[in-house]
């Protein structure tokens, strides 16, 4: 069941995207992401949050390429609760990863 609502975020990645096989169909992408928070105020000691992804990809020999740790990415997706444990966190299910220019001259 789709989880909701739905949710458009920029950031940056927090640490290199693993992929995760699970059959011979695909698999799934793991990565977090920051942000800085909606709310954030000046002297806020903490202006970032972090976000969990999944994101689905059926054929991995189309696994982007760049998704290491501090390349800018959009998502889009929607919310998904998972239970491990006693505990419950939440997660973005990508439907769209797009990376974005860094900014960077080579």
């Amino acid at each position: 069941m789709r989880g909701l609502p739905h949710v458009t975020t920029i950031g940056y990645l927090a640490k290199d995207a693993i992929y995760h096989k699970v059959n011979e169909r695909g698999g799934y992408i793991n990565f977090s992401i920051g942000c800085t928070r909606i709310d954030y105020r000046d002297g806020d000691p903490n202006p970032a949050c972090y976000y969990q992804v999944k994101y689905w990809i059926k054929d991995d020999s189309k696994l982007p390429g760049f998704l290491s740790k501090g390349v800018p990415v959009y998502i889009q997706g929607y919310w998904e609760a998972n239970r491990s444990g006693d505990n419950v966190y939440n997660q973005i299910v990508a439907e769209q990863v797009q990376l974005l220019p860094s900014g960077k001259k080579s």
